[in-house]
């Protein structure tokens, strides 16, 4: 009965994550075709052209300091978390490290920790 119960919480959440997706993905897509169409481009050749002067890899973004958390969903993640949460009436937060010390956000999401939603976790317990 626990297990199935526990099962169909992660379920949901799993279905909140794949809407914040889609819709983030949808949004996305949006601004992609009024980018091509104000350049007067074929969507073909302004993706082109876009991946070529926008590309790096993750791996080397990550070794160079500059992306820590790899995961393109993360933010969507958050939110289906914070809703989830919410409706359950759950205390929960992302929690990450920074200079050996933990923070914990459960606000609003930034990649940035320098953002006052991250708050030193031996501040708050």
């Amino acid at each position: 009965m626990v297990n199935d119960e526990v099962n169909n919480k992660a379920i949901n959440i799993e279905i909140k994550v794949a809407q914040y997706s889609a819709k983030a993905i949808l949004k996305a897509m949006k601004k992609i075709i009024e980018d091509a169409d104000e350049k007067s481009q074929p969507l073909a050749d302004y993706i082109s052209e876009k991946r070529k002067t926008n590309s790096r890899k993750l791996k080397d973004m990550v070794k160079k300091g500059k992306l820590e958390n790899i995961d393109e969903q993360i933010e969507n993640k958050f939110y289906a978390f914070k809703d989830y949460a919410y409706r359950r009436k759950i205390n929960w937060g992302f929690v990450r490290d920074k200079d050996t010390r933990l923070y914990i956000n459960n606000t609003n999401y930034t990649k940035e920790m320098n953002n006052e939603n991250w708050k030193r976790l031996e501040d708050l317990f």
